[in-house]
């Protein structure tokens, strides 16, 4: 599940969105999976970044696998 993150230098989230908006709006169980993914990553925040020079702010797609969470 693709999840568009923005954060701050310090690893702060600024926003979290789930990047497939069709799916999300068609598929009810897609949808709480996604939801519990994009909710994972806003209470994981701050992220612990490797030291280095950043923009103001980082923009990324995190990759959530929800098989990943049988391991």
């Amino acid at each position: 599940i693709p999840i568009h993150l923005e954060m701050k230098r310090n690893g702060t989230v600024i926003s979290a969105e789930i990047v497939d908006k069709a799916r999300y709006k068609k598929d009810a169980i897609y949808r709480e999976i996604a939801l519990s993914a994009r909710n994972a990553v806003l209470l994981s925040s701050p992220f612990a970044l490797p030291e280095g020079r950043f923009r103001e702010t980082l923009d990324m797609v995190l990759m959530l696998n929800p098989k990943d969470t049988l391991r």
